[in-house]
């Protein structure tokens, strides 16, 4: 107890050897322990902090919001809504046309899919030759659509005569087969039998 206390006499009932102190023992306040914050006090806010605000250093996760999915009636709804919404401000919708019925309704609400087609040509993309892109009001008549070019043969020298005319409609003029293989991707036997192909359609039909 030596520097907490000072000796002084002590009444001769006591013990030997005790001692008085006359200044009394603080009590003892041991350290807050060293660890995790507790769990009830976010990190980097204090409980003077007000709400909103964060201290510096502080990281702040993002909200994540919850991706909202719509059903076929929501995005009726929200065509129907869109319609409106233009009406309202005077501008003209662009109108697409079912490739079955022939009706015309709004761009938005257009069903889109392809078909393999030998008499289609693509005029820019080469990949895409021998697919058609067609359009429908609704997934009933988008079936249709892909049954009647289902049953429709795919001709190769067909598909070879689109690419062919593609060619000679447009760009600098062709004048050799050589620059007509190489600018179609054909061979010269295919460019042949496209050819007679053609000439025999174009002789029967009339086309």
């Amino acid at each position: 107890m030596r520097g907490l206390c000072r000796r002084t006499s002590v009444p001769s009932s006591a013990a030997p050897g005790a001692t008085r102190c006359s200044t009394p023992v603080p009590p003892f306040s041991p350290l807050p322990p060293v660890g995790l914050p507790s769990s009830t006090s976010a990190p980097g806010r204090g409980p003077d902090t007000p709400h909103g605000s964060s201290r510096a250093g502080s990281v702040r996760c993002p909200v994540r919001t919850p991706r909202s999915t719509l059903t076929a009636s929501g995005r009726r709804e929200l065509a129907m809504w869109k319609r409106r919404k233009h009406a309202r401000s005077g501008e003209t919708l662009p109108l697409e046309l079912c490739d079955l019925c022939g009706r015309t309704f709004p761009a938005g609400d257009a069903v889109i899919g392809h078909v393999a087609d030998s008499s289609s040509a693509h005029p820019t993309d080469a990949w895409s030759d021998g697919l058609r892109r067609v359009t429908a009001c609704c997934e009933t008549h988008l079936d249709l659509i892909r049954e009647m070019y289902r049953r429709r043969p795919f001709v190769e020298e067909e598909l070879w005569a689109a690419k062919i005319t593609r060619v000679l409609t447009s760009g600098p003029p062709v004048l050799s087969m050589v620059q007509l293989a190489r600018r179609t991707g054909l061979h010269e036997p295919d460019i042949r039998r496209a050819i007679a192909w053609h000439n025999e359609r174009h002789r029967r039909t009339g086309e």
